[in-house]
């Protein structure tokens, strides 16, 4: 739950519940995010230029970035949708509770209760009838998360691996998150068990490994590719992390 929740906290913008959708939707969104859901049929759906055939039931997000395109697959769907915006979207967005890509409904019928309920209560501007409608849309958005495996991983964790790995500092990834640096070294560090810098290590002694099991490169081009620098950088590394040198590492992958 939002650890403030207020009438800011999130903002409904409109919802509808449409038996036989014939919209055609064909844009960037910008502000805001919708959730849709497909209880009935099927729709053709484009993120960009990836396409696929959703068979309900299907939730799925319309949020900033993408171009977005869908329509019936045949001749109509049964639809649900809300929009919203806020700082309560944006944590959700952050824990990776709010979804990036389509996720399939386990139990529909729930959903349809849960949603027609939602759409009763947003219209309504009383304080807590608002604080109703945000709980019952974040219980549709947990009872969707996988029940078989861990959650999603927070999309601000997602965009943090890719600027760490494309080589940013920890400055320039914390202001891709849209962090301070010390709040983004501390959610990285509790949501890993690492520290950034520490992690980045990690992934370079992975890779290391790769090469001394796979390949033939020296260990200076071993070290040059991942970044160390020198040889002897590398090697004291590789042995604090792994237990032995490089050399004996690669030596004892002969006989596996």
């Amino acid at each position: 739950m939002y650890d403030s929740l207020t009438m800011d906290a999130l903002h409904f913008l409109h919802g509808s519940e449409i038996p036989q959708c014939r919209a055609i939707v064909d844009k960037r969104f910008a502000g805001y995010c919708a959730l849709q859901f497909i209880y009935d049929r099927s729709i053709n759906l484009r993120y960009n230029s990836k396409h696929s055939v959703l068979e309900a039931p299907y939730i799925w997000p319309c949020n900033p970035g993408p171009h977005i395109y869908f329509e019936a697959h045949a001749e109509h769907w049964y639809h649900f949708h809300i929009a919203v915006t806020g700082p309560c979207l944006d944590q959700w967005r952050q824990d990776g509770l709010w979804p990036e890509l389509p996720v399939p409904v386990a139990n529909p019928e729930q959903v349809v209760n849960d949603w027609r309920q939602l759409l009763e209560l947003f219209r309504d501007t009383d304080p807590w009838q608002q604080r109703r409608a945000i709980n019952i849309l974040e219980k549709i958005l947990l009872d969707c998360l996988p029940q078989d495996k861990a959650a999603p991983e927070p999309h601000w964790l997602i965009q943090a691996k890719e600027a760490l790995e494309r080589g940013l500092d920890q400055q320039a990834s914390a202001r891709a998150c849209g962090m301070a640096v010390s709040t983004f070294r501390r959610r990285f560090t509790d949501a890993l068990g690492i520290c950034p810098q520490d992690w980045i290590m990690q992934q370079r002694i992975d890779q290391a490994r790769q090469l001394l099991e796979h390949e033939h490169h020296s260990m200076l081009e071993i070290a040059e590719t991942l970044g160390f620098y020198d040889a002897a950088h590398f090697a004291r590394q590789f042995k604090q992390r792994v237990g032995i040198s490089p050399r004996d590492y690669r030596s004892s992958t002969r006989f596996m």
